[in-house]
C-alpha cells in the first residue's frame, strides 16, 4: 500500500504540472476541443518533416500519427490540433494545402475532418469523469449487497487504485488521455473486479469450511489457492492485448498500452490491496458474512 500510494502521488503530481503548464500535452483534443484530420497517401513524407510544414503555417500543437493500411484500403496518416482556424481560415484547409505544397510526390489527399468546439470538450470530460465515478458506485453497493462493507471497501480502494495507477503512468509515458483511454479505464474497472470477487467468494467459502484457522491467515490461504487462476487469466488477456499494442495503430495501439498497465496494476491490486484493505477494516476479527445466495 506504501509503494502504490507514492507511485500514485508521484505520477499524479507530474501529471497536474503537466496538465497547468499545457492542458493540451495531456488531453486529447475530446477533452480540449479542436480538430482531427485524416490523408490518404501514397508515399509517407517524414513525420519531422511534415511537422515543421505545418509549424510554418501556425500549427505548432499539430500530433501526428501514422496509422498504416488495413487490408484493402490505403494508409491513413491523423493529424490532431487544438486549432480551428489558421488565420481565418479552417484548419483542414490551411494544412492540406501546406502539406500538399511542402510535399508535391507524396500524394496526400484529405480523407476526413473532426471538429470539436471547447464546449464539447468540457462536457465529455464531465461525462468521463462521472461515468468512472458511478462504476466505482455502483460496484461498492453491489458488493456490499453480496458480502460485505468491508469486502466493498477493499475492492473498491483497489479499483481506484487501478485507475489512478494507469492514468499516472499513461501520460507519464507522454501519451494524451482521451475518449480511448476513459473506455479503457472503465474496462479495467471490470475486469479487475472480477478478480478481486473470485478471491473474495474463495475466502467466504473457506470461512464456512474451517471454522478455527485465524481469519488473516485464512485470507492468505484463499489469496493461495486462488493466485495460479489470477496469473493465467491475466497472463493469456496480456498475450491479446499485447498483439494490439505491437500492430494495432493510432487509437488501438493508446487503448492497448491502457490495458497493459492496468492488468497488470490489476493483479498487483487484487493480492495486494483488496484484501489487506478488507483485514484493515474488519481489524483481523473475522466477518458474519451471510449465507451465499
Amino acid at each position: 500500500i506504501t509503494f502504490s500510494a507514492a507511485v500514485i502521488v508521484l505520477t499524479l503530481a507530474i501529471f497536474a504540472v503537466r496538465l497547468a503548464q499545457n492542458p493540451r500535452r495531456v488531453l486529447a483534443i475530446d477533452f480540449t476541443g479542436g480538430s482531427v484530420l485524416s490523408y490518404n497517401y501514397a508515399e509517407a513524407p517524414a513525420t519531422g518533416a511534415m511537422r515543421e510544414a505545418l509549424n510554418a503555417i501556425g500549427v505548432s500543437d499539430a500530433i501526428l500519427q501514422n496509422q498504416g493500411a488495413i487490408e484493402g484500403a490505403r494508409p491513413v496518416l491523423q493529424v490532431k490540433t487544438g486549432k480551428e482556424l489558421v488565420d481565418g481560415v479552417p484548419v483542414a484547409q490551411a494544412a492540406t494545402e501546406a502539406l500538399q505544397k511542402a510535399f508535391p510526390a507524396a500524394g496526400i489527399v484529405l480523407a476526413g475532418e473532426e471538429v470539436i468546439g471547447s464546449q464539447i470538450g468540457q462536457d465529455l470530460q464531465r461525462d468521463a469523469f462521472w461515468s468512472i465515478l458511478l462504476a466505482l458506485a455502483g460496484m461498492l453497493i453491489y458488493i456490499t449487497v453480496r458480502f460485505e462493507f468491508g469486502f466493498a471497501l477493499g475492492a473498491i480502494v483497489a479499483l481506484a487504485h487501478d485507475v489512478l495507477i494507469t492514468l499516472g503512468i499513461f501520460t507519464l509515458l507522454d501519451r494524451q488521455v482521451s475518449l480511448t483511454a476513459v473506455a479503457c479505464l472503465l474496462t479495467i474497472l471490470g475486469y479487475s473486479v472480477n478478480d478481486t470477487i473470485v478471491i473474495f467468494d474463495r475466502i467466504r467459502e473457506d470461512m464456512k469450511l474451517d471454522q478455527r484457522t485465524p481469519f488473516r491467515a485464512l485470507c492468505n490461504l484463499s489469496i493461495n489457492q486462488t493466485l495460479s487462476r489470477t496469473l493465467l487469466t491475466s497472463f493469456t488477456t496480456l498475450l491479446a492485448t499485447g498483439s494490439l499494442f505491437l500492430f494495432g495503430g493510432g487509437a488501438i495501439n493508446d487503448f492497448a498500452l491502457c490495458m497493459i498497465i492496468g492488468l497488470v496494476a490489476g493483479v498487483y491490486s487484487t493480492v495486494f490491496i483488496a484484501t489487506p484493505v478488507m483485514l484493515a477494516w474488519y481489524k483481523g476479527r473475522r466477518p458474519g458474512l451471510a449465507a451465499a445466495k
